[in-house]
């Protein structure tokens, strides 16, 4: 049959190029969601999203830090952005604050073992291994804390995975680093953990942290 969706709806770089294009091609209503401000594009993009974004029907803004740098980096009229905030599950969150007892009950048996506590401070970083994160600002920062009893704790995958482990040997730290990779259930893995840090070197509104807190 004939592909004809109601709505087009996109989140990223090369997204919104084809976002752009199957509304010209289709005039179907296109609607581009950014997630994060001026610092997450360079220069050329920028110069291609003020073009192409022009023809979106709506931008929407996880946050209003992101609104304001749409508008004035992206140069889209103020009237054709919608702020719609990040937000997060409460009850995938935090079940035994939230949940009614027939989902505590289904989500009991698939809960991730939590980091075993070793005696010291447990730290956790979530997210995935990638420049924007800021592993390597983090790993930097905790040779400066050597002498305290620090464990941690990575979880997600990406492509910088063996450039971090290399940076963790050379720190001197890779003994007190654990990698979990990709874990499902977050609530059960942060059970143990002191504190969550976000070294991001940007973020529109992060959903991790949100989640951790």
């Amino acid at each position: 049959g004939e592909w004809r969706p109601d709505i087009i709806h996109s989140h990223i770089f090369s997204a919104d190029a084809a976002g752009y294009l199957l509304k010209r091609e289709f005039d179907i209503p296109w609607v581009s969601t950014q997630h994060n401000g001026r610092q997450s594009v360079g220069r050329l993009r920028r110069l291609v999203l003020r073009r192409i974004l022009r023809s979106a029907d709506r931008v929407i803004a996880v946050s209003p830090a992101v609104a304001g740098d749409v508008e004035k980096y992206l140069r889209v009229d103020r009237v054709r952005i919608a702020l719609i905030t990040n937000g997060i599950d409460l009850e995938q969150a935090c079940p035994h604050y939230t949940s009614p007892p027939s989902f505590a009950s289904a989500s009991a048996g698939r809960r991730a073992p939590s980091p075993k506590r070793r005696g010291g401070i447990e730290l956790a970083i979530v997210g995935r291994l990638e420049e924007q994160k800021g592993h390597d600002i983090l790993f930097r920062a905790l040779t400066d804390l050597h002498d305290l009893p620090w464990e941690l704790h990575i979880f997600g995958e990406g492509a910088l995975r063996a450039l971090l482990e290399n940076l963790a040997r050379e720190l001197g730290i890779n003994e007190r680093v654990h990698w979990h990779g990709v874990v499902p259930d977050m609530s059960g893995a942060l059970a143990n953990i002191d504190c969550v840090v976000a070294p991001s070197r940007f973020e529109g509104m992060s959903l991790a942290v949100m989640e951790a807190m």
